[in-house]
């Protein structure tokens, strides 16, 4: 197939490149050529920004577009209708974060789960309006692109070239040995997704012509936040010692979830970890190993980004502190 990628050269979209490439597909990339410029100079790249260069596109047709960086309706606006009579059909990453987690009236949520408030400024660029804006996004392809349109809502995605450093910090802390600070319960769920799973998932999509929307992460229930740690002690160092802190606790010392400790959320909104994926497993949705995506990432990991993220995470120093008075204080 004729593949139209726009970006392809950082996470998710560089390990579709790359097994679409693998397979024999005719890929052109087109991006900013600012990330990892040069990554395939195999494949055809035309330079151009999404917000105002696709009629360098002019002339080209495809049989799809994936589009893995789309996060203002008015931007996927303009794109999509540049895209329109150049491409059969539209591939948009999504995310899980269209959802309403405070609705813990439900086990799991579904591609119908309750969504978030609609009522936002679409085009105001901050954490409390992405999940609405990535839903209008959804909308505009849906719109534009009735009957040919395939969506996917992925959760944390995880592996090799993660730009967030959210997966990697646990293997890169625990590599370290010692005391680990593990943040509110054991038994808190837990849910990602390997890139290069999506990766070949969204490839067969496009293969078999899926079309509509669905949730892409691994199966909810079936992993816990002490269950994960554990496999990266086996797997990276069992040379040390998890001290279990209280959400209370950390709360109270203005130690936020997700981001100075991630992958860990508040009790309240713990729904965010439990999507429903039933419907693309149904349709071919394949997971590799946990310990995989561990070792994988962790040995990508080492030395490459830490240092860049050591200010976002928590501090080896404000660690010791917490533990020590979280000692104190039971």
């Amino acid at each position: 197939m004729n593949i139209l990628v726009l970006g392809g050269t950082e996470f998710l979209g560089r390990h579709f490149v790359k097994i679409a490439k693998s397979k024999g597909h005719k890929l052109t990339l087109f991006s900013r050529g600012k990330t990892n410029p040069g990554l395939f100079t195999d494949v055809e790249t035309i330079i151009g920004d999404r917000t105002k260069d696709l009629n360098n596109l002019n002339g080209k047709q495809f049989d799809v577009v994936l589009d893995t960086s789309g996060y203002f309706p008015a931007n996927l606006k303009c794109v999509t209708t540049e895209l329109k009579n150049k491409v059969n059909q539209y591939v948009f990453v999504s995310s899980c974060s269209v959802f309403d987690y405070n609705d813990q009236g439900l086990e799991s949520f579904d591609e119908n789960g309750t969504l978030v408030n609609l009522d936002i400024d679409k085009n105001k660029d901050a954490p409390e309006t992405y999940g609405a804006r990535k839903y209008h996004c959804e909308e505009v392809v849906r719109e534009l692109f009735k009957d040919n349109h395939f969506i996917v809502r992925p959760g944390l995605i995880v592996g090799p070239f993660d730009p967030t450093y959210r997966f990697p910090y646990w293997a890169d802390r625990i590599s370290e040995g010692g005391e680990i600070l593990c943040p509110g319960e054991p038994d808190a769920p837990l849910q990602f997704i390997d890139a290069r799973d999506l990766s070949e998932w969204i490839l067969f999509g496009i293969e078999n012509r899926f079309s509509g929307t669905y949730n892409s992460v691994s199966p909810h229930s079936q992993l816990k936040l002490g269950q994960f740690l554990e496999m990266v002690k086996t797997e990276i160092n069992n040379n040390c010692e998890f001290k279990w802190v209280s959400e209370q606790f950390l709360k109270e010392n203005y130690i936020p979830c997700w981001s100075k400790l991630p992958l860990w959320v508040y009790k309240d909104i713990q729904g965010f970890l439990k999507l429903n994926s039933n419907k693309a497993i149904s349709k071919g949705l394949k997971f590799r190993s946990i310990s995989e995506s561990i070792r994988d990432t962790h040995e990508w990991s080492k030395g490459i980004y830490k240092e860049q993220f050591l200010h976002k995470v928590l501090t080896r120093d404000k660690e010791v502190e917490l533990l020590e008075k979280y000692r104190r204080s039971v």
